[in-house]
């Protein structure tokens, strides 16, 4: 009833957003110059597929629920797998179009940018020319707004379709409460971190990198706990109430078999529910001879007694 398929979905996309942030240093070591724009490009694609493949899954699942319990039909509403990985391709579909005219029009680079000379610290006889590869484009500006403008659009249909199934009974199914608490905290993640890392100095890359990497990865393991926590712990109640029950299961048809053994009687089934009834047919058969021996020691004490009164008026 969770759609597992559509929480692989959901733990995919995590691990693309996670894959964004080691292209977050294009001026890194571990890349050469010739991987720098390819690594300063993938770095939004990872971003917003991995966005749109864990969020669209969730809100597709979300609006399944909304679907079925707002029918207002006699008919039967059969809503697959298949119908909610169709929404999420066609989100994806248009994260790849908008992603590809990005690229094509105006196309994320690496610039260098060196910027004035400053004595050395240290009181050497040096001059320090600090050197900054930045990841950028001629109207990054405009592409990131659509972008985060696309985003916002999603994140406030998913909140709609918590609002609307908030009242739906079924745990395994309602995920409205889940889905609030995950928006909030990507909405406060990224309140936080895009305009703290734009209005930063870009001399200081290492603080940007931090700043930016902590809200990715809090964001991104935050979301993961509040949807899959309750399932989890669900899913051991659940595994813990199977155990107890399988207990008492096994002690009832202990009980069943030394009752019946005390009997004078033994069953051959190999079920407890044959032998609860076999069980019952003893009570039955008990209660039976027990009637049958009180009503012949009463029928004996009346005709004991009557005799006793025809003797006394004899004599």
């Amino acid at each position: 009833m969770s759609s597992p398929n559509l929480n692989n979905a959901i733990v995919a996309g995590a691990i693309l957003v996670y894959s964004s942030v080691i292209c977050l240093c294009p001026d890194c070591d571990i890349f050469t110059v010739v991987d720098q724009s390819t690594i300063c490009q993938a770095r939004m694609w990872f971003m917003c597929l991995g966005f749109t493949l864990s969020f669209g899954s969730m809100f597709s699942k979300t609006w399944r629920v909304h679907k079925i319990f707002t029918n207002k039909k006699v008919t039967s509403v059969r809503i697959r797998d298949i119908h909610l990985f169709g929404i999420v391709l066609l989100m994806l579909v248009l994260d790849l179009f908008i992603l590809m005219l990005w690229t094509l029009i105006d196309q994320p680079l690496v610039y260098t940018t060196d910027y004035p000379a400053y004595p050395d610290p240290n009181g050497r006889d040096v001059l320090i020319i600090p050197v900054v590869n930045e990841c950028k484009s001629d109207q990054d500006v405009i592409w990131y707004a659509i972008l985060i403008g696309y985003k916002g659009i999603v994140l406030v249909f998913g909140v709609f379709l918590a609002w609307e199934t908030r009242k739906v009974q079924y745990s395994q199914l309602n995920d409205s409460r889940h889905i609030g608490f995950a928006v909030y905290n990507v909405t406060v993640m990224c309140c936080v971190g895009v305009p703290t890392t734009m209005f930063l100095n870009p001399l200081q890359r290492d603080l940007q990198f931090i700043l930016s990497a902590v809200c990715i990865i809090f964001s991104t393991t935050m979301t993961l706990c509040i949807v899959f926590v309750p399932k989890i712990n669900e899913y051991m109640d659940s595994k813990t109430a199977i155990e107890d029950q399988a207990v008492s299961i096994r002690t009832n048809q202990s009980r069943v078999d030394n009752v019946a053994s005390m009997s004078g009687f033994t069953h051959s089934s190999g079920t407890c529910r044959q032998a609860e009834e076999e069980l019952v047919r003893f009570r039955r058969m008990y209660n039976d001879t027990k009637s049958t021996t009180m009503t012949t020691i009463i029928d004996k004490g009346t005709s004991s007694s009557l005799g006793m009164d025809s003797e006394q008026q004899q004599l």
